[in-house]
């Protein structure tokens, strides 16, 4: 975990834990002290959570396994995304040319039937660049229902296969900034997790786990009791990163926020405008 305090001029201090992985996220949880969380231990509040656990074990093995109904409502949408009217990232990929005289390797079964057999391979597309970083807010406030939680989660895994699939590499991360968190300072609070590296393989069972209500109102709020100070009874407010902020996270600055969508129709017109950008930023 990468940890740094700063206070910005006429702004509160802030403090930020910027994780390198989920399992890092998920055992900095574990090594808070029950008595810091204390009233804040929402575990076994499934109406608010949106989960049911008997112990923090079952949460933290919870976040390493398929959650049938996240992956539903991530199949669904990733369903619907197929048939509508999206703009279609300019493919990366490669395609195979042949030729009579050069290429990469020879292919048998052309050259037995007459045709061009040397094959060679080249990208459709070398504009723009090859990395796209997407971060999704996965906080929110106390009065907004756990399954409106997880609509921005669903459309950055969705749209993060829609950009490997053409050949894009893509790096994901979640991030929480909360206000007012402690109850005797005015200090802020951004927490960032690396929920998939560039190389990693896409493996949505789990990711859809990391991006969910109930794992932000479990996992994330056990992390926000951290420290020495007195927490907030109502563990503080939503909060907007600035730029500086998002820059602690990722310095690249071509990144593409998925925020402020609380509904399926967000959560689509979210993907259809990073999408949107990426088209007008390949043809340019």
């Amino acid at each position: 975990m990468l940890y740094r305090e700063k206070h910005p001029d006429g702004e509160n201090k802030i403090e930020y834990r910027i994780f390198d992985s989920m399992g890092e996220y998920v055992d900095f949880a574990a090594s808070v002290p029950q008595k810091r969380v204390g009233e804040h231990d929402c575990m076994q509040c499934p109406s608010f959570t949106g989960r049911s656990f008997d112990t923090w074990e079952a949460v933290y093995a919870a976040t390493r396994e398929a959650w049938d109904e996240g992956i539903a409502i991530l199949d669904r949408m990733l369903h619907d995304l197929e048939g509508a009217d999206l703009p279609k990232p300019t493919s990366r990929k490669r395609k195979s040319q042949f030729r009579e005289d050069d290429g990469d390797e020879l292919d048998y079964d052309r050259l037995r039937t007459g045709q061009a057999f040397w094959r060679a391979t080249r990208r459709t597309n070398t504009k723009g660049p090859a990395t796209i970083t997407v971060l999704v807010d996965v906080c929110a406030n106390a009065n907004v229902n756990h399954q409106n939680i997880l609509w921005r989660g669903a459309a950055a895994i969705a749209l993060t296969k829609i950009l490997e699939e053409a050949g894009y590499r893509v790096e994901l991360w979640s991030y929480h900034k909360t206000k007012d968190l402690w109850s005797n300072e005015t200090i802020d609070s951004l927490m960032s997790v690396r929920l998939k590296a560039p190389s990693d393989v896409l493996d949505v069972s789990t990711l859809i786990s990391a991006v969910s209500g109930w794992c932000f109102r479990t996992v994330g709020f056990r992390n926000q009791c951290c420290g020495k100070h007195s927490i907030a009874s109502n563990l503080g407010h939503h909060a907007v990163p600035s730029s500086d902020d998002l820059d602690e996270i990722t310095p690249d600055r071509n990144r593409h926020l998925i925020a402020d969508a609380f509904s399926y129709s967000d959560a689509v017109a979210k993907v259809r405008q990073v999408l949107n950008t990426l088209s007008q930023g390949a043809s340019k």
